[in-house]
Parts: C-alpha cells; structure tokens; sequence
C-alpha cells in the first residue's frame, strides 16, 4: 500500500471551510452545519462549542454503530496537494464522495462517513474523514484513491480499532477542527452521509 499510515494523531493545523452555495453529493445531508461566530471567541466558548461539537458528531458514530455501519476508517486527504488549487479541492472532493458512493453499491454495502475540511499552514487545504468501508474491500478503497494521486505523502489512511472505541477518538479530533479558528470563516466546513443525519 503505497500511502502512508498514521499511528498517532496528528497534529492540527486549523482550517478554512468551504465557500457558501457548494454543491453536495445528493446523498450527503442538505442542512449546512455551521459555526459562524462573529468574534474571537474566549476559552471558555471555544471549550463549550468543542463540547458541543464533540457530542454532534459522537452521537453520529453512535448511529453509526447502531445501523451496524461503524466508521472502519480514518482517512487524511491533501486536497491542496493533489489538485493545487483551492477553488477545485471542494468539487473534487464532492466528486471523490460520489465514486465511493457508486463503489460501495456495487460492492453491496451502505456507505456511510464524516468529513470536516482544516487548513494547514504548511499542507494548504485539506479534510479528515471516517468512514464505514469493510476491511475485505478494503483494496477497492486504496485503488479508488489512487484515482487521486500517486504521490504516498497526499493520502494518509489508517483503520480504527472499534474494541478500543478509537471511532469516538477519532470524532473528537475532527470537532477540534471544527471549533479551531471558527472566526476566520463563516461558511460550512463539515458533512457527514444522509445515513447518519442528526436533525439540526
């Protein structure tokens, strides 16, 4: 497997999130997950909304298990890397989205993920997913982001080990993206698959 694989979390950068009116996979939730703050906010708020972020998409890895489609993988995409251009990272990463999508339904299992876009000041633009992808189609994965690139440091996968629970480690790693730098945008930086929808 050419791309590298992580065995600690890594370290964050921040993020940037997408420009408002993006078009989203039609099978990823509609509603725009938003965390728009109109100053810097103190300690104290940035913990209360890590919290509260941190239960969202908890919860959603809770639904996750109950549908029996528990996020398997971590994935780590440079999408700044791979297309070079900030403008295309979103619709190529709506795009990667939906070919996973078609795989998964002619592999015959439900897709199920969560994504949340940072950026970094050394690696640009790029997003954190988990996602539900059985272990024995695992090879389909690797191929379908070899579409993407051939360069090892653009892609990081690593599998989750769900007896130890490293789904919820993972959920709350990506909620630190969330809150981290909230005040720089106000537009969407998080999405997750229809299947795991929390009514907002």
């Amino acid at each position: 497997m050419p791309f590298t694989e992580k065995s600690h979390k890594p370290t964050i950068h921040g993020y940037v999130k997408p420009n408002a009116g993006d078009v989203l996979p039609h099978h990823e939730i509609a509603c725009a997950y938003s965390t728009q703050v109109q100053a810097i906010p103190n300690q104290r708020a940035i913990k209360q909304k890590h919290r509260r972020w941190g239960q969202r998409i908890n919860e959603q890895v809770e639904i996750a298990r109950m549908l029996d489609l528990p996020m398997t993988q971590a994935l780590t995409i440079n999408w700044e890397q791979i297309c070079g251009a900030k403008e295309l990272c979103k619709s190529i990463q709506s795009a990667f989205l939906r070919r996973l999508l078609r795989l998964s339904r002619r592999l015959r299992f439900e897709l199920a993920y969560i994504w949340v876009i940072a950026f970094g000041t050394k690696v640009g633009l790029h997003s954190h997913m988990m996602l539900f992808w059985p272990q024995r189609f695992l090879r389909d994965l690797v191929r379908e982001l070899h579409r993407l690139t051939q360069d090892p440091t653009a892609i990081h996968i690593q599998s989750i080990n769900l007896n130890e629970q490293r789904d919820y480690h993972w959920g709350n790693y990506l909620a630190d993206h969330i809150i981290k730098h909230t005040y720089c945008s106000q537009n969407r930086n998080f999405g997750c698959s229809r299947n795991l929808t929390i009514p907002c």
